[in-house]
């Protein structure tokens, strides 16, 4: 395998990893997101379990993409890859790029928290929703303000199930599923409605729109588009 064109990239991957982190908490899980579902796209095309990407450093995970953009036969980029992400889970415990989203959440919960918000002491937030409830404490906005945009994002991004529990969740979802039979249409996955979207739909099937239109309306809502 010819890997040389890798080598003079990972010369330069401590200054890319600088300054992926050096902006705000928004840009970071941005950069953050867009390279892992890169990498996560780029392992299964060359036939590679994505077990254990979570855990890289973000220097690895350059180095990991580096591998996989390069211009090698599949066979020798799947090969690269199980031994680098191989040696990275043998070396000792150290602050992975999942670590330090968690950290991030952690500080974000204590934010949201002071701003009057309750939310579940368990939730885990995807990188999309820590980049964006991270953006709602940049500039001068006054808590209300803030406090607003996060209950939307928050509505918009956070599973029914998460905020309700899977009772609370069942109850909600138990006033859509004959909706769901009526229009032929096919029950969501459990737990994969957000609070958005269960507000969304219950307007519509509420509606005087025909049955058609709820339909059309519904599949949209659902699909998130």
């Amino acid at each position: 395998m010819k890997f040389s064109k890798i080598g003079k990239n990972l010369a330069a991957s401590a200054l890319i990893v600088g300054s992926m982190w050096a902006g705000s908490a928004y840009a970071q899980m941005a950069d953050y997101q867009m390279l892992e579902a890169q990498i996560m796209t780029d392992l299964a095309t060359v036939g590679v379990s994505t077990a254990g990407v979570d855990q890289l450093t973000m220097a690895e995970m350059i180095e990991l993409s580096s591998v996989l953009e390069s211009n090698e036969p599949d066979a020798d980029k799947a090969m690269a890859a199980k031994k680098l992400i191989g040696d990275a889970m043998a070396m000792p415990a150290r602050v992975t790029a999942n670590e330090g989203r968690m950290q991030l959440q952690q500080q974000l919960m204590v934010k949201l928290t002071s701003l009057g918000l309750t939310l579940p002491p368990d939730m885990v937030m995807s990188p999309s929703q820590v980049a964006r409830l991270s953006a709602v404490f940049d500039g001068d906005n006054t808590d209300e303000q803030r406090k607003q945009r996060a209950e939307t994002i928050l509505a918009e991004t956070m599973p029914a199930v998460t905020k309700f529990g899977k009772s609370g969740y069942t109850q909600l979802e138990a006033g859509l599923v004959g909706k769901f039979a009526e229009l032929g249409l096919d029950k969501p996955a459990f737990g994969s409605l957000t609070l958005s979207q269960v507000a969304e739909l219950h307007v519509i099937f509420d509606s005087t729109d025909s049955d058609d239109t709820k339909k059309q309306r519904a599949m949209k809502v659902i699909s998130g588009t």
